[in-house]
């Protein structure tokens, strides 16, 4: 598996460019709405391409945060006849993993986005398409999305990987988190740039 993500504030703002050309807005307003946010930011996007991935390594995007973020995952390559490209977890409210409930298959479908909210238990299930012919893989976008408060900013600086905003310097990062612009608003003001 191969993560990418903008590496400056540069990289960041052309890639919330590319959201707001192609009406992302509308995606923002239907999540904000349907989940009664007040305000939604995109915090951090990425391209996720993967090859091979043998060993599961089962994790979360974010928990304790309120049920406030989200993971919106937009396939854009993917390999016909491969095996279930995310599995999760039916109920994480356990700390006992013998609780967890069952466990669903999910197939990525270009075209159609899987949204992963707090808290949710997934891995990239098992696959290997190294020898394929034309050396295929799968590829999405990931985009994390968050209505951040003073209540759960620590826990979504926690989630960064971008390597741009997760300074060592926490309480600055954790500042640019809370004043960053928000995307969407329930007053329908704000936007994403184009």
């Amino acid at each position: 598996m191969h993560l990418v993500g903008p590496m400056d504030k540069e990289g960041h703002d052309n890639f919330l460019c590319a959201l707001g050309r192609v009406s992302f807005d509308q995606v923002l307003a239907g999540l904000g709405k349907h989940f009664k946010f007040k305000h939604l930011q995109v915090f951090q996007m990425s391209f996720i391409a993967v090859t091979h991935s043998i060993e599961p390594y089962w994790l979360w995007d974010f928990h304790d945060t309120g049920g406030k973020t989200c993971n919106f995952i937009i396939p854009l390559f993917v390999v016909d006849e491969t095996p279930t490209a995310l599995l999760i977890h039916g109920n994480t409210d356990s700390d006992d993993d013998d609780e967890w409930g069952d466990i669903f298959e999910v197939q990525y479908e270009v075209g159609l986005g899987e949204l992963i909210g707090n808290g949710l238990y997934h891995v990239t299930g098992k696959v290997d398409y190294r020898d394929l012919p034309n050396s295929p893989f799968r590829m999405a976008a990931t985009i994390y999305l968050a209505e951040i408060d003073e209540e759960n900013v620590e826990r979504v600086y926690e989630s960064l990987t971008s390597v741009f905003q997760s300074t060592d310097d926490k309480e600055h990062s954790m500042g640019i988190l809370l004043n960053h612009t928000s995307h969407w608003d329930i007053e329908g003001i704000t936007k994403l740039p184009t």
